[in-house]
């Protein structure tokens, strides 16, 4: 019996509008859906429990109104006899009726069954629906943050690049102020070696136009002058050298400087590219573009 009453408040509960039903209402119904089933009305307090509120007076008078009512009926009945029927006709009306009953019983519970099977679909169809729901909602989660670190890593590698584009050309400045400073400094010793030279030769030609000076003096002088102009000469190849090294250390860290610039923009243009590469279908279907509607 407790099954029967719970397969009623079940179908009650999927009326349209019971949530606003008054205890008086709800009672009425549940003890119509019993009656009609051919079940005996329980006491007021189990009604309750099953209804879920209501005063002990409305839920009494609900159920006093209901067997008041199936008491007319039953009257009606009895009245065939009393208006002419004849007592051999009044056992099959009787029978009719009862059949009658049985009929709507099963059909009723027919429709029982079939309500429980399409709230049970129902309910499934939900849950399935929920988890797709919440699977979609992972996965869009996943998607943004994937978007989110990517967007992220391009800023940095952008930031990367210029700083590496401002040291390339910082550098580059750094190479052409020193060749400019050593070009200077080259042409300062060359500058100083002609001068040498002329105060050499002028000083030769003194020594030679001099009849009267000692030919020592003059191999003196001359070997001063030589020994001189190789110092000279010999600062001048120092330089020299320290140029040419300075300038190929120069080359290759601007050559460096060069290679790690060009891996950086390869690396922001592969993820320029795969932040504007097109999405799947499958993933078109799953996620659509916000604001498109399906």
């Amino acid at each position: 019996m407790t099954t029967i009453y719970n397969n009623i408040i079940d179908i009650l509960r999927l009326t349209s509008g019971w949530d606003e039903l008054t205890g008086y209402q709800r009672a009425r119904l549940f003890c119509e859906s019993a009656h009609a089933q051919g079940e005996a009305l329980p006491k007021w307090q189990i009604i309750r429990d099953y209804i879920g509120h209501g005063s002990s007076r409305d839920i009494q008078r609900a159920r006093n109104d209901v067997v008041s009512e199936e008491r007319k009926n039953q009257a009606r009945m009895h009245a065939l006899n009393i208006q002419g029927v004849p007592d051999d006709l009044a056992p099959h009306i009787l029978a009719l009726w009862v059949s009658a009953k049985e009929l709507a019983h099963s059909e009723y519970q027919k429709s029982v069954y079939e309500l429980q099977s399409i709230s049970m679909e129902s309910q499934n169809a939900k849950a399935k629906a929920e988890a797709e729901r919440n699977d979609i909602s992972k996965l869009n989660r996943e998607l943004d943050a994937r978007c989110t670190g990517l967007l992220e890593a391009n800023k940095a590698l952008t930031g990367q690049v210029e700083t590496e584009r401002a040291g390339r050309e910082q550098a580059i400045q750094m190479v052409e102020a020193s060749r400019r400073d050593l070009q200077g400094q080259r042409d300062e010793l060359l500058e100083e070696l002609k001068r040498s030279r002329k105060e050499v030769d002028a000083a030769i030609q003194r020594l030679e136009d001099v009849e009267n000076h000692a030919q020592m003096q003059i191999e003196t002088a001359r070997q001063e002058a030589r020994a001189k102009i190789e110092i000279l000469e010999e600062k001048l190849r120092g330089k020299t050298a320290e140029h040419k090294i300075e300038v190929h250390r120069m080359d290759e860290q601007l050559m460096d400087w060069k290679n790690r610039c060009n891996v950086a923009e390869q690396e922001t243009r592969k993820l320029r590219e795969s932040l504007n590469a097109p999405v799947s279908h499958e993933k078109r279907k799953l996620f659509p573009k916000r604001g498109h509607k399906t």
